[in-house]
């Protein structure tokens, strides 16, 4: 009979010690930087795909910058797009990932350089991607070359007859080695 106090005691604590955990409200966040123990560092081979507002996409890093240490000796690589599990967004079926080379000339996201050659020898070997049975990761397999970069657009839906119609994104993809 004395133990159920004790139990209700611990659960209530446990309860409270996770009432300060409130994701939409961090003002010690906003001064002091986010928690490394909380939040994992971007990888490129990995990237989360974000749906804010219920319409807008967001890749947890852009541009995506492919090193050496990522591929094989071909300049092979794999990148895996995920999706939250247990929410109402899928990928695009056969374009739920597109990926272009960028044509030479454009400019490359944040470096104000222009795109060169090897993205074009890289296109020689055109991306393959595959989506999972439930539609919440995108894989693709591509050449990247050192200083190749590629373009590519990331089209998700939202399952729920109901939902707003999400917009594509069309991040970049780097050789940055």
């Amino acid at each position: 009979m004395k133990k159920w106090p004790l139990i209700f005691a611990a659960y209530a604590l446990l309860l409270a010690g996770c009432a300060h955990f409130d994701k939409t409200d961090c003002r010690q966040c906003a001064v002091e930087g986010f928690d490394p123990r909380v939040v994992r560092t971007p990888n490129p081979l990995l990237p989360n795909v974000f749906v804010v507002d219920r319409k807008y996409l967001v890749v947890d890093q852009e541009p995506i910058r492919v090193n050496k240490s990522h591929v094989d000796a071909n300049g092979r690589v794999t990148i895996a797009w995920g999706l939250p599990a247990g929410t109402p967004y899928a990928f695009v079926r056969d374009k739920g990932i597109v990926i272009v080379p960028v044509p030479q000339g454009d400019r490359v996201s944040s470096k104000d350089r222009v795109a060169p050659k090897e993205s074009y020898r890289a296109a020689g070997t055109p991306p393959k991607c595959e989506r999972s049975p439930q539609g919440r990761v995108v894989a693709c397999t591509l050449v990247v070359l050192p200083g190749s970069a590629f373009k590519y657009t990331v089209n998700v839906e939202n399952t729920d007859p109901r939902g707003e119609k999400i917009e594509p994104l069309d991040p970049f993809i780097e050789g940055n080695y």
